[in-house]
Protein backbone atom coordinates (compact mmCIF):
# COMPACT_ATOMS: atom_id res chain seq x y z
CA UNK A 1 0.00 0.00 0.00
CA UNK A 2 1.03 3.58 -0.42
CA UNK A 3 -0.16 6.96 0.78
CA UNK A 4 -2.42 9.10 -1.34
CA UNK A 5 -2.98 12.81 -1.76
CA UNK A 6 -6.33 14.57 -1.49
CA UNK A 7 -8.76 12.25 -3.35
CA UNK A 8 -10.35 15.26 -5.04
CA UNK A 9 -7.11 16.02 -6.84
CA UNK A 10 -4.98 14.18 -9.36
CA UNK A 11 -3.21 11.29 -7.69
CA UNK A 12 0.55 11.38 -7.63
CA UNK A 13 2.92 8.75 -6.26
CA UNK A 14 4.39 9.18 -2.81
CA UNK A 15 6.31 7.18 -0.24
CA UNK A 16 4.50 4.30 1.42
CA UNK A 17 2.47 4.64 4.60
CA UNK A 18 -0.91 3.14 5.88
CA UNK A 19 -4.88 3.62 5.54
CA UNK A 20 -53.21 -11.44 -0.39
CA UNK A 21 -57.49 -13.23 -2.37
CA UNK A 22 -59.96 -10.71 -1.21
CA UNK A 23 -62.40 -11.84 1.49
CA UNK A 24 -66.05 -10.89 1.00
CA UNK A 25 -67.18 -12.48 4.27
CA UNK A 26 -67.51 -10.89 7.68
CA UNK A 27 -64.72 -8.62 8.70
CA UNK A 28 -62.24 -9.97 11.19
CA UNK A 29 -60.47 -8.23 14.00
CA UNK A 30 -57.33 -6.63 12.76
CA UNK A 31 -54.20 -8.56 13.56
CA UNK A 32 -51.13 -6.44 14.04
CA UNK A 33 -48.72 -6.86 11.17
CA UNK A 34 -45.49 -8.32 12.37
CA UNK A 35 -42.50 -9.85 10.67
CA UNK A 36 -43.79 -13.39 11.26
CA UNK A 37 -47.39 -12.65 10.26
CA UNK A 38 -46.12 -11.03 7.09
CA UNK A 39 -44.35 -14.18 6.05
CA UNK A 40 -47.42 -16.31 6.82
CA UNK A 41 -49.78 -13.95 5.01
CA UNK A 42 -47.75 -13.99 1.85
CA UNK A 43 -47.66 -17.80 1.89
CA UNK A 44 -44.01 -18.14 1.15
CA UNK A 45 -43.50 -21.85 1.30
CA UNK A 46 -40.60 -24.22 1.32
CA UNK A 47 -38.61 -25.04 -1.75
CA UNK A 48 -40.96 -26.53 -4.35
CA UNK A 49 -42.30 -25.58 -7.80
CA UNK A 50 -45.12 -23.72 -6.04
CA UNK A 51 -42.53 -21.44 -4.52
CA UNK A 52 -41.92 -19.91 -7.96
CA UNK A 53 -43.33 -16.45 -7.37
CA UNK A 54 -44.10 -13.82 -9.97
CA UNK A 55 -45.11 -10.19 -9.81
CA UNK A 56 -48.79 -11.21 -9.84
CA UNK A 57 -48.27 -13.29 -6.70
CA UNK A 58 -46.85 -11.41 -3.78
CA UNK A 59 -43.38 -12.54 -2.94
CA UNK A 60 -41.58 -11.69 0.23
CA UNK A 61 -39.69 -8.94 -1.49
CA UNK A 62 -42.92 -7.65 -3.06
CA UNK A 63 -44.51 -7.49 0.39
CA UNK A 64 -41.52 -5.59 1.63
CA UNK A 65 -41.11 -3.07 -1.14
CA UNK A 66 -44.66 -2.48 -2.41
CA UNK A 67 -47.29 -3.47 0.11
CA UNK A 68 -45.78 -1.81 3.12
CA UNK A 69 -43.43 0.72 1.52
CA UNK A 70 -40.81 -1.05 3.54
CA UNK A 71 -37.16 -0.36 3.89
CA UNK A 72 -34.64 -2.05 1.68
CA UNK A 73 -35.57 -5.71 1.74
CA UNK A 74 -32.16 -7.01 2.61
CA UNK A 75 -28.91 -5.69 3.96
CA UNK A 76 -25.51 -7.39 4.01
CA UNK A 77 -26.64 -10.25 1.79
CA UNK A 78 -24.36 -12.47 -0.24
CA UNK A 79 -24.78 -13.35 -3.90
CA UNK A 80 -23.35 -15.92 -6.27
CA UNK A 81 -23.90 -16.89 -9.88
CA UNK A 82 -24.05 -20.63 -10.59
CA UNK A 83 -25.47 -21.96 -13.83
CA UNK A 84 -28.48 -19.89 -14.92
CA UNK A 85 -29.28 -18.50 -11.47
CA UNK A 86 -28.17 -15.74 -9.17
CA UNK A 87 -28.57 -16.89 -5.59
CA UNK A 88 -29.21 -14.33 -2.82
CA UNK A 89 -28.63 -15.44 0.73
CA UNK A 90 -27.96 -14.18 4.22
CA UNK A 91 -28.19 -10.72 5.68
CA UNK A 92 -31.02 -9.11 7.59
CA UNK A 93 -34.52 -7.98 6.58
CA UNK A 94 -36.32 -4.78 7.55
CA UNK A 95 -39.94 -5.85 8.14
CA UNK A 96 -43.02 -3.98 9.35
CA UNK A 97 -43.53 -3.99 13.11
CA UNK A 98 -46.87 -3.88 14.96
CA UNK A 99 -49.51 -1.83 13.10
CA UNK A 100 -46.99 -1.17 10.32
CA UNK A 101 -45.13 1.31 12.48
CA UNK A 102 -41.49 0.94 13.40
CA UNK A 103 -39.81 -1.76 11.38
CA UNK A 104 -38.13 -4.70 13.01
CA UNK A 105 -35.01 -6.44 11.91
CA UNK A 106 -34.77 -10.18 11.62
CA UNK A 107 -32.24 -12.51 10.12
CA UNK A 108 -32.97 -13.66 6.60
CA UNK A 109 -33.41 -17.41 6.98
CA UNK A 110 -34.12 -18.12 3.31
CA UNK A 111 -32.30 -18.20 0.02
CA UNK A 112 -33.71 -16.57 -3.14
CA UNK A 113 -32.87 -17.36 -6.74
CA UNK A 114 -33.41 -15.38 -9.95
CA UNK A 115 -33.20 -16.97 -13.40
CA UNK A 116 -30.84 -14.91 -15.56
CA UNK A 117 -31.41 -17.04 -18.67
CA UNK A 118 -34.80 -15.30 -19.19
CA UNK A 119 -35.99 -11.76 -19.85
CA UNK A 120 -37.41 -9.77 -16.93
CA UNK A 121 -37.84 -6.28 -15.62
CA UNK A 122 -37.06 -4.84 -12.24
CA UNK A 123 -40.81 -4.35 -11.61
CA UNK A 124 -41.69 -7.97 -12.48
CA UNK A 125 -39.19 -10.58 -11.37
CA UNK A 126 -39.74 -14.27 -10.86
CA UNK A 127 -38.14 -15.08 -7.51
CA UNK A 128 -37.88 -18.54 -6.02
CA UNK A 129 -37.50 -19.09 -2.29
CA UNK A 130 -35.53 -21.87 -0.66
CA UNK A 131 -35.96 -22.67 3.03
CA UNK A 132 -32.85 -23.41 5.04
CA UNK A 133 -32.57 -26.11 7.72
CA UNK A 134 -33.14 -24.73 11.20
CA UNK A 135 -29.92 -26.44 12.25
CA UNK A 136 -27.92 -23.98 10.18
CA UNK A 137 -27.36 -20.40 11.30
CA UNK A 138 -28.74 -17.54 9.25
CA UNK A 139 -25.61 -15.52 8.62
CA UNK A 140 -24.80 -11.90 7.93
CA UNK A 141 -22.10 -11.25 5.33
CA UNK A 142 -20.37 -14.58 4.95
CA UNK A 143 -18.29 -15.36 1.91
CA UNK A 144 -20.06 -17.20 -0.89
CA UNK A 145 -17.84 -19.11 -3.27
CA UNK A 146 -19.10 -20.70 -6.49
CA UNK A 147 -17.50 -23.97 -7.59
CA UNK A 148 -18.75 -24.35 -11.15
CA UNK A 149 -16.81 -27.57 -11.74
CA UNK A 150 -18.57 -29.42 -8.89
CA UNK A 151 -21.80 -27.35 -9.27
CA UNK A 152 -21.91 -26.32 -5.61
CA UNK A 153 -21.76 -23.15 -3.51
CA UNK A 154 -19.73 -22.80 -0.35
CA UNK A 155 -20.58 -20.38 2.47
CA UNK A 156 -17.75 -19.50 4.84
CA UNK A 157 -17.70 -17.34 7.95
CA UNK A 158 -20.16 -14.54 8.66
CA UNK A 159 -21.95 -13.18 11.72
CA UNK A 160 -25.35 -13.86 13.22
CA UNK A 161 -28.04 -11.21 13.66
CA UNK A 162 -26.98 -8.49 16.08
CA UNK A 163 -30.34 -8.25 17.82
CA UNK A 164 -30.52 -10.04 21.17
CA UNK A 165 -30.78 -12.67 22.35
CA UNK A 166 -27.56 -13.77 20.72
CA UNK A 167 -27.31 -17.54 20.40
CA UNK A 168 -23.65 -18.24 20.40
CA UNK A 169 -24.19 -21.94 19.59
CA UNK A 170 -25.29 -20.75 16.15
CA UNK A 171 -21.65 -20.17 15.37
CA UNK A 172 -21.33 -23.84 14.62
CA UNK A 173 -21.60 -24.90 10.98
CA UNK A 174 -20.34 -21.65 9.52
CA UNK A 175 -18.85 -23.60 6.63
CA UNK A 176 -21.87 -24.64 4.60
CA UNK A 177 -22.56 -26.23 1.24
CA UNK A 178 -25.43 -25.62 -1.19
CA UNK A 179 -26.29 -28.14 -3.90
CA UNK A 180 -28.59 -26.66 -6.57
CA UNK A 181 -31.28 -28.71 -8.31
CA UNK A 182 -30.90 -27.03 -11.69
CA UNK A 183 -34.24 -25.19 -11.58
CA UNK A 184 -33.50 -22.48 -9.04
CA UNK A 185 -33.91 -24.61 -5.93
CA UNK A 186 -31.54 -26.72 -3.91
CA UNK A 187 -30.48 -27.72 -0.45
CA UNK A 188 -28.20 -26.28 2.20
CA UNK A 189 -26.31 -28.43 4.68
CA UNK A 190 -23.10 -28.37 6.64
CA UNK A 191 -20.35 -29.15 4.18
CA UNK A 192 -21.02 -32.79 3.37
CA UNK A 193 -17.36 -33.70 3.19
CA UNK A 194 -15.92 -31.37 5.78
CA UNK A 195 -17.46 -29.99 8.95
CA UNK A 196 -16.54 -26.86 10.84
CA UNK A 197 -14.43 -29.00 13.16
CA UNK A 198 -12.31 -30.04 10.18
CA UNK A 199 -11.42 -26.50 9.21
CA UNK A 200 -7.89 -26.12 10.58
CA UNK A 201 -7.63 -24.63 14.04
CA UNK A 202 -5.54 -21.74 12.76
CA UNK A 203 -8.42 -20.63 10.50
CA UNK A 204 -11.32 -19.01 12.34
CA UNK A 205 -14.33 -18.19 10.11
CA UNK A 206 -14.34 -14.36 10.17
CA UNK A 207 -16.63 -11.54 9.09
CA UNK A 208 -15.96 -8.21 7.38
CA UNK A 209 -13.00 -9.17 5.23
CA UNK A 210 -12.24 -8.89 1.54
CA UNK A 211 -13.69 -11.74 -0.54
CA UNK A 212 -13.03 -13.07 -4.03
CA UNK A 213 -12.32 -16.30 -5.86
CA UNK A 214 -10.66 -17.95 -8.80
CA UNK A 215 -12.25 -20.83 -10.66
CA UNK A 216 -10.63 -23.38 -8.39
CA UNK A 217 -10.13 -21.46 -5.11
CA UNK A 218 -11.84 -19.09 -2.72
CA UNK A 219 -9.96 -16.20 -1.05
CA UNK A 220 -10.72 -14.39 2.21
CA UNK A 221 -8.46 -11.53 3.25
CA UNK A 222 -8.46 -10.28 6.84
CA UNK A 223 -11.71 -9.71 8.66
CA UNK A 224 -12.64 -9.77 12.33
CA UNK A 225 -14.07 -12.02 15.01
CA UNK A 226 -17.88 -11.92 14.57
CA UNK A 227 -19.43 -9.28 16.80
CA UNK A 228 -22.05 -11.59 18.31
CA UNK A 229 -19.38 -14.08 19.32
CA UNK A 230 -17.67 -11.59 21.61
CA UNK A 231 -20.72 -9.82 23.07
CA UNK A 232 -21.41 -10.19 26.74
CA UNK A 233 -24.77 -10.78 28.45
CA UNK A 234 -25.59 -7.05 28.28
CA UNK A 235 -25.28 -7.11 24.49
CA UNK A 236 -22.03 -5.26 24.48
CA UNK A 237 -18.86 -6.03 22.68
CA UNK A 238 -15.29 -4.86 23.11
CA UNK A 239 -14.65 -1.35 21.88
CA UNK A 240 -12.37 -2.67 19.15
CA UNK A 241 -13.16 -5.53 16.81
CA UNK A 242 -10.89 -8.56 17.29
CA UNK A 243 -8.83 -8.82 14.12
CA UNK A 244 -8.38 -12.07 12.21
CA UNK A 245 -5.20 -11.44 10.23
CA UNK A 246 -4.09 -13.48 7.24
CA UNK A 247 -5.33 -14.36 3.77
CA UNK A 248 -7.24 -17.65 3.76
CA UNK A 249 -7.37 -19.78 0.62
CA UNK A 250 -9.67 -22.80 0.17
CA UNK A 251 -8.86 -24.99 -2.82
CA UNK A 252 -12.08 -26.53 -4.17
CA UNK A 253 -10.28 -29.38 -5.92
CA UNK A 254 -8.00 -30.77 -3.22
CA UNK A 255 -9.93 -29.17 -0.28
CA UNK A 256 -6.76 -27.80 1.29
CA UNK A 257 -6.93 -24.68 3.48
CA UNK A 258 -4.03 -22.27 3.81
CA UNK A 259 -3.61 -19.08 5.83
CA UNK A 260 -0.75 -16.85 4.74
CA UNK A 261 0.63 -13.72 6.30
CA UNK A 262 -0.53 -10.26 5.29
CA UNK A 263 2.11 -8.40 7.25
CA UNK A 264 3.59 -6.79 4.11
CA UNK A 265 0.12 -5.39 3.39
CA UNK A 266 -0.82 -4.16 6.85
CA UNK A 267 2.76 -3.26 7.80
CA UNK A 268 1.77 -3.60 11.46
CA UNK A 269 0.53 -7.18 11.32
CA UNK A 270 -3.12 -6.35 12.08
CA UNK A 271 -6.16 -7.06 9.94
CA UNK A 272 -8.11 -5.39 7.14
CA UNK A 273 -11.76 -5.15 6.14
CA UNK A 274 -14.70 -3.27 4.65
CA UNK A 275 -13.26 -2.87 1.15
CA UNK A 276 -13.15 -4.71 -2.20
CA UNK A 277 -10.97 -7.44 -3.72
CA UNK A 278 -11.09 -8.72 -7.31
CA UNK A 279 -9.40 -11.73 -8.84
CA UNK A 280 -7.94 -10.91 -12.26
CA UNK A 281 -6.82 -14.08 -14.08
CA UNK A 282 -5.21 -12.39 -17.08
CA UNK A 283 -2.07 -11.11 -15.32
CA UNK A 284 0.70 -12.89 -13.45
CA UNK A 285 1.50 -16.60 -13.50
CA UNK A 286 -1.80 -17.56 -11.84
CA UNK A 287 -3.77 -14.32 -11.69
CA UNK A 288 -3.64 -11.36 -9.33
CA UNK A 289 -5.86 -10.13 -6.51
CA UNK A 290 -6.59 -6.39 -6.78
CA UNK A 291 -7.49 -4.74 -3.44
CA UNK A 292 -8.80 -1.24 -2.74
CA UNK A 293 -10.79 0.75 -0.19
CA UNK A 294 -11.71 -0.28 3.32
CA UNK A 295 -9.44 0.04 6.30
CA UNK A 296 -6.64 -1.67 8.11
CA UNK A 297 -6.32 -1.99 11.87
CA UNK A 298 -3.20 -2.33 13.91
CA UNK A 299 -3.45 -2.64 17.69
CA UNK A 300 -6.96 -1.23 17.63
CA UNK A 301 -6.05 1.80 15.54
CA UNK A 302 -7.89 1.92 12.19
CA UNK A 303 -6.27 3.41 9.13
CA UNK A 304 -8.22 4.36 5.98
CA UNK A 305 -6.98 2.97 2.67
CA UNK A 306 -7.55 5.78 0.19
CA UNK A 307 -8.89 4.93 -3.21
CA UNK A 308 -5.80 5.59 -5.30
CA UNK A 309 -3.81 3.24 -3.09
CA UNK A 310 -4.15 -0.08 -4.95
CA UNK A 311 -2.72 -3.24 -3.39
CA UNK A 312 -1.95 -6.32 -5.50
CA UNK A 313 -1.38 -9.87 -4.22
CA UNK A 314 0.19 -12.54 -6.40
CA UNK A 315 -1.09 -15.62 -4.62
CA UNK A 316 1.08 -18.26 -6.29
CA UNK A 317 4.32 -16.56 -5.30
CA UNK A 318 2.73 -15.02 -2.15
CA UNK A 319 4.14 -11.60 -2.96
CA UNK A 320 2.60 -8.18 -2.23
CA UNK A 321 2.77 -5.13 -4.48
CA UNK A 322 1.20 -1.71 -4.77
CA UNK A 323 0.48 0.86 -7.45
CA UNK A 324 -0.77 4.44 -7.25
CA UNK A 325 -3.86 4.81 -9.42
CA UNK A 326 -4.44 8.08 -11.24
CA UNK A 327 -7.39 9.84 -12.84
CA UNK A 328 -8.81 13.26 -13.54
CA UNK A 329 -10.71 12.76 -10.26
CA UNK A 330 -10.17 10.07 -7.63
CA UNK A 331 -13.14 8.65 -5.68
CA UNK A 332 -13.37 9.62 -2.06
CA UNK A 333 -12.53 7.05 0.58
CA UNK A 334 -15.37 4.65 1.38
CA UNK A 335 -16.51 1.41 2.96
CA UNK A 336 -19.52 -0.90 2.42
CA UNK A 337 -19.65 -0.25 -1.33
CA UNK A 338 -20.39 -2.99 -3.84
CA UNK A 339 -18.18 -3.87 -6.79
CA UNK A 340 -18.30 -5.94 -9.98
CA UNK A 341 -15.35 -6.98 -12.13
CA UNK A 342 -15.55 -7.33 -15.92
CA UNK A 343 -12.93 -8.16 -18.53
CA UNK A 344 -12.50 -6.74 -22.01
CA UNK A 345 -9.08 -5.58 -23.12
CA UNK A 346 -8.02 -5.68 -19.49
CA UNK A 347 -10.05 -5.52 -16.29
CA UNK A 348 -12.65 -2.93 -15.26
CA UNK A 349 -13.83 -2.90 -11.66
CA UNK A 350 -17.17 -1.09 -11.28
CA UNK A 351 -17.85 0.39 -7.83
CA UNK A 352 -21.22 1.70 -6.63
CA UNK A 353 -22.07 3.65 -3.49
CA UNK A 354 -20.69 3.07 -0.04
CA UNK A 355 -20.22 5.53 2.80
CA UNK A 356 -17.46 7.50 4.44
CA UNK A 357 -16.92 5.10 7.33
CA UNK A 358 -17.95 7.63 9.97
CA UNK A 359 -21.33 6.82 11.52
CA UNK A 360 -23.28 9.79 12.80
CA UNK A 361 -23.89 13.39 11.73
CA UNK A 362 -20.66 13.53 9.77
CA UNK A 363 -21.48 10.46 7.72
CA UNK A 364 -21.40 10.82 3.93
CA UNK A 365 -23.35 8.32 1.82
CA UNK A 366 -22.39 7.96 -1.84
CA UNK A 367 -24.56 7.49 -4.94
CA UNK A 368 -21.78 7.51 -7.51
CA UNK A 369 -20.38 4.84 -9.83
CA UNK A 370 -16.68 4.57 -10.61
CA UNK A 371 -14.53 2.38 -12.82
CA UNK A 372 -11.00 1.25 -11.93
CA UNK A 373 -9.40 0.12 -15.18
CA UNK A 374 -6.37 -2.14 -15.28
CA UNK A 375 -3.65 -2.37 -16.60
CA UNK A 376 -3.57 1.46 -16.68
CA UNK A 377 -4.61 1.73 -13.00
CA UNK A 378 -6.86 4.61 -13.98
CA UNK A 379 -10.06 5.77 -12.24
CA UNK A 380 -13.04 6.98 -14.30
CA UNK A 381 -16.28 8.43 -12.94
CA UNK A 382 -19.58 7.53 -14.63
CA UNK A 383 -20.94 11.07 -14.75
CA UNK A 384 -24.62 11.91 -14.61
CA UNK A 385 -25.88 8.55 -13.32
CA UNK A 386 -27.51 8.02 -9.92
CA UNK A 387 -29.95 5.56 -8.43
CA UNK A 388 -29.69 7.11 -4.99
CA UNK A 389 -27.07 6.69 -2.31
CA UNK A 390 -26.75 3.25 -0.81
CA UNK A 391 -24.44 1.22 1.38
CA UNK A 392 -24.48 -2.28 2.84
CA UNK A 393 -25.78 -3.54 -0.51
CA UNK A 394 -24.35 -6.23 -2.76
CA UNK A 395 -24.09 -6.45 -6.52
CA UNK A 396 -23.41 -9.08 -9.13
CA UNK A 397 -22.68 -9.24 -12.82
CA UNK A 398 -25.48 -10.77 -14.92
CA UNK A 399 -26.23 -11.22 -18.59
CA UNK A 400 -22.80 -10.29 -19.87
CA UNK A 401 -23.12 -6.51 -19.36
CA UNK A 402 -25.35 -5.68 -16.38
CA UNK A 403 -24.56 -4.96 -12.75
CA UNK A 404 -27.50 -6.08 -10.57
CA UNK A 405 -27.62 -4.34 -7.18
CA UNK A 406 -29.51 -5.86 -4.27
CA UNK A 407 -30.59 -4.45 -0.93
CA UNK A 408 -28.71 -1.86 1.05
CA UNK A 409 -29.62 1.13 3.20
CA UNK A 410 -30.28 4.60 1.91
CA UNK A 411 -28.83 7.82 3.21
CA UNK A 412 -30.15 8.70 6.66
CA UNK A 413 -28.11 9.46 9.72
CA UNK A 414 -29.67 7.41 12.50
CA UNK A 415 -29.69 3.62 12.39
CA UNK A 416 -33.40 3.39 13.27
CA UNK A 417 -34.31 5.76 10.46
CA UNK A 418 -32.28 3.73 8.02
CA UNK A 419 -34.52 0.75 8.69
CA UNK A 420 -37.76 2.76 8.66
CA UNK A 421 -37.24 4.58 5.37
CA UNK A 422 -38.75 3.14 2.17
CA UNK A 423 -36.58 1.69 -0.53
CA UNK A 424 -36.63 3.53 -3.82
CA UNK A 425 -36.34 0.42 -6.02
CA UNK A 426 -38.80 -2.39 -6.79
CA UNK A 427 -37.89 -5.56 -4.93
CA UNK A 428 -34.83 -3.69 -3.71
CA UNK A 429 -33.17 -4.62 -7.03
CA UNK A 430 -31.74 -2.33 -9.71
CA UNK A 431 -29.84 -2.86 -12.99
CA UNK A 432 -26.95 -0.87 -14.39
CA UNK A 433 -25.70 -1.25 -17.98
CA UNK A 434 -21.93 -1.24 -17.67
CA UNK A 435 -21.34 -0.48 -21.35
CA UNK A 436 -23.75 2.44 -21.76
CA UNK A 437 -23.27 3.62 -18.16
CA UNK A 438 -27.02 3.95 -17.61
CA UNK A 439 -29.57 2.53 -15.21
CA UNK A 440 -32.18 0.33 -16.92
CA UNK A 441 -35.45 -1.44 -15.98
CA UNK A 442 -35.13 -4.41 -18.31
CA UNK A 443 -32.83 -7.42 -18.39
CA UNK A 444 -32.18 -9.61 -21.41
CA UNK A 445 -29.58 -12.37 -21.62
CA UNK A 446 -29.53 -11.76 -25.39
CA UNK A 447 -28.12 -8.27 -24.98
CA UNK A 448 -24.82 -7.53 -26.71
CA UNK A 449 -21.74 -8.49 -24.76
CA UNK A 450 -19.96 -6.01 -22.54
CA UNK A 451 -17.61 -3.54 -24.17
CA UNK A 452 -15.47 -0.97 -22.46
CA UNK A 453 -17.40 2.29 -22.05
CA UNK A 454 -16.46 4.97 -24.54
CA UNK A 455 -14.83 7.13 -21.88
CA UNK A 456 -12.48 4.26 -21.00
CA UNK A 457 -11.82 3.25 -24.59
CA UNK A 458 -11.00 6.83 -25.62
CA UNK A 459 -8.55 7.23 -22.77
CA UNK A 460 -6.60 4.10 -23.76
CA UNK A 461 -6.50 5.20 -27.39
CA UNK A 462 -4.95 8.49 -26.34
CA UNK A 463 -2.65 7.33 -23.55
CA UNK A 464 -1.69 3.70 -24.12
CA UNK A 465 -2.15 0.59 -22.04
CA UNK A 466 -0.03 1.18 -18.96
CA UNK A 467 0.58 3.73 -16.20
CA UNK A 468 2.89 6.61 -16.97
CA UNK A 469 4.92 5.54 -13.95
CA UNK A 470 5.20 2.09 -12.36
CA UNK A 471 5.74 2.23 -8.60
CA UNK A 472 7.32 -1.23 -8.51
CA UNK A 473 9.29 -2.90 -11.31
CA UNK A 474 8.20 -6.34 -10.08
CA UNK A 475 4.56 -5.45 -10.59
CA UNK A 476 5.28 -4.16 -14.07
CA UNK A 477 6.84 -7.52 -14.88
CA UNK A 478 3.78 -9.39 -13.57
CA UNK A 479 1.42 -7.36 -15.75
CA UNK A 480 3.40 -6.49 -18.87
CA UNK A 481 5.37 -9.70 -19.26
CA UNK A 482 2.89 -12.19 -17.77
CA UNK A 483 -0.40 -11.22 -19.39
CA UNK A 484 -2.72 -13.80 -20.95
CA UNK A 485 -5.42 -13.63 -23.57
CA UNK A 486 -8.94 -14.27 -22.24
CA UNK A 487 -12.25 -13.88 -24.04
CA UNK A 488 -14.32 -10.82 -23.14
CA UNK A 489 -16.39 -11.99 -20.22
CA UNK A 490 -18.05 -10.72 -17.11
CA UNK A 491 -15.97 -11.89 -14.20
CA UNK A 492 -18.18 -14.50 -12.53
CA UNK A 493 -15.36 -15.30 -10.14
CA UNK A 494 -15.51 -11.97 -8.33
CA UNK A 495 -17.86 -10.78 -5.65
CA UNK A 496 -17.96 -8.20 -2.93
CA UNK A 497 -19.87 -9.06 0.20
CA UNK A 498 -20.44 -5.93 2.25
CA UNK A 499 -19.16 -6.36 5.78
CA UNK A 500 -21.56 -5.79 8.66
CA UNK A 501 -21.79 -2.93 11.08
CA UNK A 502 -23.44 -3.01 14.49
CA UNK A 503 -26.31 -0.50 14.31
CA UNK A 504 -26.48 -0.38 18.12
CA UNK A 505 -23.08 1.27 18.08
CA UNK A 506 -24.03 3.82 15.44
Amino acid sequence: MAPTPDPDSHATPASRVQTPSKNTGPSKPKTPTTADSLLQEDNITSDSPSAELTASVESLLDALTRKFSSVSAEIFTKTALLGNYVYIDGGELGLPGPDDQDRVKRANDRTYSIDVSKNWSTSSISIRTIDKPTSLPSLVSPALWSDSSANVLYSFGGDTSWDPPVNKTSFQNRFQKFIPDGSGGGEWSPDLDRTDDDVPDHISPPVGGFISQAKESGFYLGGYEPYAAVMDARYRRPAGAVPQPGIVTFNFENRIWTNDTITPYTLGGGSVGYGAMHYVPIFGPAGLLIIFGGESEDHGVPSKQLMNNITIYEHEGKTWHYQIATGSVIPKYRQYMCTVGVREDGQQSFMYGGFSGDFGPGQIDYDDIWILSIPAFQWFKAHGVSSGSRFGHTCHDVGGRYMMTIGGITALVHAKERWNGPDTTDYSIALFDMTNLTWTDTFSPQSPSYERPSVVRSWYEANGQYPERWDQPALKDLIVNNSKSYPSIVDIFTQHVPPPFNPHNS
